[in-house]
């Protein structure tokens, strides 16, 4: 069946009176439609059947206020087709560009790749990371079966972190589903929860709790449990934490201080200077404790503070 070729303007809009009313007299045949306007989609949820693709927008032109279904998809701009207002969703496998929702280097780009995921979340979609560099300040949620695309590198990742971020992707406080986290010194983090019954401070060493679910206590001296250190500037008792336990992180060190390429470690009874949740750094030699050991100082400082440790 031959495709017809319609450009949706102003004059064809006011003809149907809307765009729903447009989708509806098409019926059953296959149409590839330019896009000259903004669209409004007047608040409705409109369903575009597999028999009308989207081949091109022109004109800065957006769908707004509405929600909107989209089956076939051939255009592939790298500027915003979506309002803010617009609620999008895929319904067969697609590739998506971030931008297609206003994500612009050098700006806040969380809500932009939010929304390509929600868009394409129930059919394993691909989001494509065509900008040189992104910055992620909030959450992402549903990141399960997303696949990511690193345009630059041509790096093909799923699921929670990857491995291959590099300089041009800018993924700051990137949250995956909520529980783990790549922070800007380099660590991977995880969300548990402070059981400790105080308040946890960033840089104190934890173990895992015995008792509570996703629950972490400071790390006591003669512990040989290590769970992470803790992330985040304070945490109250029973709330959420971010422990980081790989990659790179500040330990709260004790009196002892640091120099470059201590070990740093879980503190024993015979230590002098050691606190519960603190770390303890000495040179690599033949007697150190490796059970204990949590990481390695990556700077020096002279008494108690935080010093950046590979894990």
């Amino acid at each position: 069946m031959a495709v017809d070729y319609k450009q949706i303007d102003s004059t064809l809009l006011q003809t149907y009176v809307s765009f729903s009313a447009w989708v509806t007299a098409q019926g059953s045949t296959p149409v590839s439609i330019l896009i000259s306007v903004d669209i409004d989609l007047d608040g409705l949820t409109v369903i575009l059947p597999t028999t009308i693709d989207i081949f091109a927008f022109t004109n800065n032109s957006q769908f707004k206020n509405g929600a909107l279904s989209i089956s076939k998809m051939s255009a592939r701009p790298l500027h915003r087709i979506f309002a803010a207002d617009a609620t999008i969703t895929f319904t067969t496998r697609m590739t998506v560009f971030p931008e297609w929702w206003g994500a612009i280097t050098g700006l806040d780009a969380t809500t932009a790749i939010q929304n390509a995921i929600d868009s394409i979340a129930t059919h394993n979609g691909i989001i494509i990371l065509f900008l040189s560099n992104y910055t992620i300040v909030g959450d992402l949620d549903s990141y399960t079966n997303i696949h990511f695309i690193d345009f630059t590198q041509s790096i093909l990742f799923t699921k929670c972190i990857p491995e291959s971020f590099n300089n041009g992707l800018n993924l700051t406080g990137f949250i995956s589903n909520g529980n783990i986290m790549l922070t800007p010194e380099g660590g991977i983090a995880v969300r548990m929860i402070n059981a400790t019954g105080v308040t946890l401070v960033k840089g104190n060493q934890l173990s895992n709790s015995l008792s509570i679910e996703n629950g972490v206590i400071l790390a006591a001296i003669d512990s040989s449990l290590f769970a992470g250190v803790v992330y985040d500037a304070t945490v109250d008792p029973g709330n959420p934490v971010w422990c980081v336990n790989k990659g790179k992180a500040y330990i709260l060190t004790d009196a002892n201080g640091a120099a470059f390429g201590d070990y740093v470690r879980i503190p024993t009874s015979y230590d002098m200077n050691g606190v519960d949740g603190q770390g303890h750094c000495e040179s690599p030699n033949a007697g150190i404790d490796l059970m204990r050991k949590t990481g390695i100082s990556l700077n020096e400082r002279t008494g108690s503070g935080l010093v950046l440790c590979q894990l």
